[in-house]
């Protein structure tokens, strides 16, 4: 008897001392169980204040939601939860807005309740540290800002100036309509984004330098155009 009792003992001490990989797990699992809960105690308290929408998974956010196609997967969740709605892309939050209504409640009922910009990394160092920024699209709604936009307002948006350009637009929609006509008879795809940038961008270019880039030939500029542009818009976004 006392041998069987000291055999059940030596078991039940065997079983009592995990090893140091079983160990390594719990804590691990119970690092991510930690993790998990905070993160959703800590959204559903600051859901409290925000407008509906999907909830969003940790770390990836809302980007599982949007699948293959956001377009569509944008349509079906403004469809679901209304004009406004808020999405957590990353670490970003975003509200979304879908509907007219509230367009004109936010720009233009409430627009200087919203009209401060985000600071981003990448914008700041563009702007060498400066954290107010120097331009109209980034700046927050300031003094600089209010003249600026008083100043563009009477100086390059003005219904006079937007005439006086008239001529360039129409050129740039003939000239990338042209393009689209070669491309149909050769029986190639079209990149309907693609053509919608290059027409923008052309117009802008033709304005501010006096010349096109995009649809022009290979030429070094306008690869280097190109490529800055490209390099521009995807620093702004990923950082």
């Amino acid at each position: 008897m006392d041998q069987l009792i000291s055999l059940v003992n030596g078991k039940m001490a065997g079983l009592a001392q995990p090893s140091v990989n079983e160990i390594v797990v719990a804590l691990i699992a119970a690092a991510l169980v930690s993790f998990v809960l905070i993160y959703y105690l800590a959204e559903a308290q600051q859901r409290k204040r925000l407008p509906p929408g999907p909830w969003p998974w940790p770390v990836l956010g809302n980007f599982p939601h949007l699948g293959a196609m956001p377009h569509r997967a944008l349509h079906g969740l403004a469809a679901k939860y209304g004009g406004l709605m808020y999405l957590r892309l990353g670490s970003m939050p975003c509200i979304v807005i879908s509907t007219a209504a509230v367009a004109k409640e936010f720009y233009k009922t409430n627009d200087a309740n919203f009209a401060s910009r985000p600071k981003r990394l990448a914008w700041t160092v563009w702007h060498n540290d400066d954290e107010d920024y120097r331009d109209l699209a980034l700046t927050s709604n300031m003094p600089y800002w209010r003249r600026l936009r008083r100043f563009l307002n009477a100086e390059m948006f003005s219904p006079g100036r937007h005439a006086s350009h008239q001529g360039t637009r129409v050129e740039e929609i003939q000239f990338m309509t042209k393009i689209l006509l070669e491309d149909s008879k050769k029986g190639n795809a079209v990149d309907l984004k693609a053509w919608l940038y290059n027409v923008t961008c052309n117009t802008m270019t033709r304005m501010v330098a006096g010349r096109r880039f995009y649809g022009n030939g290979d030429n070094q500029d306008n690869q280097d155009m190109e490529k800055m542009i490209s390099s521009l818009l995807n620093s702004s976004v990923l950082w």
